[in-house]
């Protein structure tokens, strides 16, 4: 399937997206989408949830994803909210602008990332990068807040061959919320490599996975030399 187009959606409940809400054992290339899009589960600019075998290749997210409520407000990413049950897939992803999931209410807060708010299972992203800003909640909470990926947790769950540049911010200190770099939290099955963040433009100072290093080496090809 190639899909192009997309200028964003206002969701309420769970999974919305700028293209869909959910997918499931679909595979589809091609897609870009521009524009905004907000909801409080699941929250993604392309997608908000990819399930089972699904495979997205060459992707493109300029989007600004916001939460619409107070409560509950888990799984933002710039381009997929959450990837989970069986085996989803992700490469050549780009996305650009921002992901913000402030809010003052303490509650379910928590899993936003710059490229996906969460991944389980045995869910896959290669070759991808993100260059947006994520806010977490000015509240306290569960999971975690990444510059790539919110939160990591699966048995061979992958991330490769990947980076983040954007900003990692919250508005004041949090008790329950993990922040990072490139990932928020990760469980020890979940393997990322090859992966790097950009420490001179992160507000965070460290990351549950990924290499940290300078602007100039992240414009460096050689930092990515396999």
């Amino acid at each position: 399937t190639n899909v192009i187009g997309g200028s964003g959606a206002d969701t309420k409940g769970n999974a919305g997206g700028g293209v869909a809400g959910v997918i499931s054992n679909v595979i589809a290339q091609r897609i870009s989408v521009e524009g905004s899009v907000s909801g409080n589960r699941q929250v993604g600019g392309l997608i908000g949830e990819i399930i089972h075998s699904s495979s997205i290749v060459m992707a493109s997210a300029e989007i600004a994803v916001t939460n619409n409520d107070t409560l509950n407000n888990i799984d933002f990413g710039g381009a997929f909210g959450k990837m989970s049950k069986a085996a989803p897939t992700a490469e050549l992803i780009y996305v650009k602008g921002s992901v913000d999931i402030n809010t003052s209410s303490t509650g379910s807060n928590g899993d936003a990332g710059g490229l996906v708010g969460s991944m389980e299972n045995k869910a896959v992203v290669k070759n991808s990068y993100s260059r947006a800003t994520v806010v977490g909640p000015d509240a306290n909470g569960t999971g975690g807040v990444g510059g790539f990926a919110g939160s990591v947790l699966g048995d061979t769950l992958q991330i490769v061959n990947s980076y983040s540049t954007g900003q990692v911010d919250h508005a004041s200190a949090t008790v329950g919320i993990t922040y990072g770099g490139f990932v928020g939290t990760q469980s020890m099955s979940a393997t990322v490599t090859d992966c790097f963040w950009d420490r001179e433009t992160n507000t965070a100072s460290s990351s549950a996975a990924g290499t940290d290093t300078t602007t100039a080496a992240m414009k460096n090809v050689l930092t990515f030399a396999l």
